[in-house]
């Protein structure tokens, strides 16, 4: 995994708003209670707390797993609408809308016959890959190509998925 989680833990003491302050001069030091006195306050804002930073964790840990773990989606050669541009609209559960994709590679069992995986090449070769080309919708990507792929194939992409 790309990011490490951390377990934030809030600091407990016995007491937390004493402070210990020294004159540099004199060396003589004093223990004081401290408290806010901020007046009026116009936002409280969100607390500092591991309650807080735990979900602040939980939130980037998903985001990094969505994003980093590639999937394979299959291309389905009925798919294709029959003027240009080509588009063909896959159903992949995990796409959220506005995510940007970007397409790695195409995807070939070890045990696919060479003949097939020359086929799949070819036919993802035909694909447009500008960021702006390959629109996601939730649930949905559309694909866009030079020419209409004649195969299934299978392509492996990444992204904000």
């Amino acid at each position: 995994m790309i990011f490490n989680k951390k377990q934030w833990m809030d600091r407990v003491s016995e007491f937390p708003g004493r402070r210990k302050l020294t004159d540099i001069a004199t060396g003589i030091s004093q223990i004081f209670d401290v408290v806010r006195n901020e007046g009026n306050v116009g936002q409280a804002g969100d607390p500092f707390s591991a309650e807080n930073m735990n979900g602040l964790e939980q939130r980037i840990g998903e985001a990094f797993e969505n994003y980093a773990a590639p999937i394979n989606v299959t291309i389905p050669a009925s798919g294709w609408s029959s003027a240009y541009p080509f588009t063909n609209t896959v159903n992949v559960d995990r796409v959220v809308a506005g995510s940007n994709i970007k397409i790695i590679g195409v995807y070939a069992p070890s045990n696919a016959p060479l003949d097939n995986v020359k086929a799949w090449n070819k036919a993802a070769g035909m694909l447009m890959t500008n960021s702006d080309d390959n629109a996601t919708q939730n649930g949905k990507i559309v694909f866009k190509a030079y020419k209409r792929p004649a195969v299934d194939f299978t392509i492996m992409i990444q992204g904000g998925l």
